[in-house]
């Protein structure tokens, strides 16, 4: 990611956006925040008779032959004016990668919100780029537009934005594309295709699909609209759609989960033991001194199941404190339930059930992590243990 927040794509994944968009002989395409030209270019290869509008916060160049309108804009802060420019022509396909980052000064995108049917995020925590750009893409289009845009695993996977994707499914969605990890340079960024017209949803399903590190798609869900509010990203729904798994969650036997308050990094500073993620050895259960915990940080004692609940290569590790107490990050998540349940949740955790259901489960854009929430719908099978 650079300072403006923009990760750049691959020509593989522009020609698989690209291809997706089914509009035979589009008179004005536009492409908001051009970037490396990769979408632009894609689509001047399908579309070679079309008119462009090509917008980014740099200078630009093209090649004069071509029928490219380049408008140097800050599309964050002069979205009134690339409106006022483009007023005169009918967009007819957009094509978007937009930058991700969150934004401070929301108040102003609120009419913005309005005019597209996004209402609900209105009331969302916080916003961010990548959806200014969905929002004002979607303003631009005419209707029957049809909008290609990469989005961040945040919009589609967060329970942070499940009020966005009420809004968003009010809209047609032709597919929503999994795209391969690190597949960016330099990041392990999470993205998705939205394919999206500008028209009322007239079916109460969309197509899932996830592509290889080719670009080529290599499997495909129909699901109901209704299962996406919870989650849009394919690997999460194949899950459920396979999960055979009738046990009871951690939230029906009373757990209680509590995550560390403070980062690795200060109570390094701070000095004195704690537990992180680096300490994970594969040992299941772990005996600690009982004497270094500190009064107002979060700590684990025995009988607490501590898992990983954030980074790519440890997310789902997890041991049980056998004796003695510890400080915890907030890289860690502590699982407190019945003495009867805990050997059942260790079998469920080590389980083909459980390294799946972190795959499923885990999301993110720069680093992948669980949440409280989620963990206490994980499923326990009781019914070959002795707990009762």
């Amino acid at each position: 990611m650079d300072k403006l927040g923009r990760f750049y794509t691959g020509n593989a994944f522009s020609k698989l956006l690209v291809n997706q968009l089914d509009i035979d002989s589009p008179k004005h395409i536009l492409d908001l925040g051009v970037g490396d030209g990769s979408l632009l270019s894609a689509a001047l290869n399908k579309w070679e008779d079309a008119y462009y509008s090509a917008v980014d916060i740099e200078e630009k160049s093209f090649d004069e032959s071509l029928q490219i309108n380049f408008i140097k804009k800050d599309v964050l802060n002069n979205s009134s004016e690339i409106t006022v420019e483009l007023s005169n022509c009918d967009v007819d396909i957009a094509i978007c990668n937009p930058p991700y980052k969150r934004i401070k000064n929301r108040k102003r995108y609120n009419s913005l919100f309005r005019e597209v049917g996004f209402n609900n995020c209105l009331k969302l925590k916080y916003i961010t780029a990548d959806l200014l750009f969905l929002a004002f893409n979607l303003s631009l289009l005419k209707n029957n537009g049809q909008l290609g845009i990469i989005l961040p695993d945040t919009l589609i996977a967060s329970s942070d934005f499940e009020l966005l994707r009420m809004d968003i499914l009010k809209y047609d969605i032709t597919s929503i594309i999994e795209l391969p990890e690190k597949i960016f340079k330099k990041t392990e960024a999470k993205t998705y295709i939205l394919i999206i017209n500008k028209r009322k949803s007239s079916s109460n399903s969309t197509n899932l699909l996830i592509a290889d590190t080719s670009g080529q798609i290599q499997n495909q869900l129909k699901v109901n609209k209704s299962d996406l509010i919870k989650r849009m990203d394919y690997s999460f729904n194949l899950f459920h759609l396979l999960d055979c798994n009738n046990g009871v969650s951690l939230a029906e036997l009373g757990a209680t989960i509590k995550r560390g308050r403070l980062s690795g990094k200060l109570l390094r500073n701070k000095g004195g033991a704690f537990f992180h993620t680096s300490d994970f050895k594969g040992q299941t259960y772990v005996s600690l001194p009982s004497n270094n915990y500190k009064n107002g940080e979060l700590y684990a004692e025995k009988g607490d199941i501590l898992i990983a609940r954030v980074g790519s290569r440890c997310l789902g590790k997890f041991c049980v404190i056998e004796s003695g107490c510890i400080v915890i990050s907030d890289c860690i998540l502590k699982v407190t339930l019945p003495k009867m349940f805990i050997e059942p949740f260790i079998h469920a955790l080590s389980s083909d059930y459980g390294r799946n259901w972190f795959k499923a489960y885990s999301h993110g854009v720069c680093a992948k992590l669980i949440s409280k929430k989620d963990l206490l719908s994980f499923k326990i099978d009781l019914s070959n243990s002795h707990a009762h």
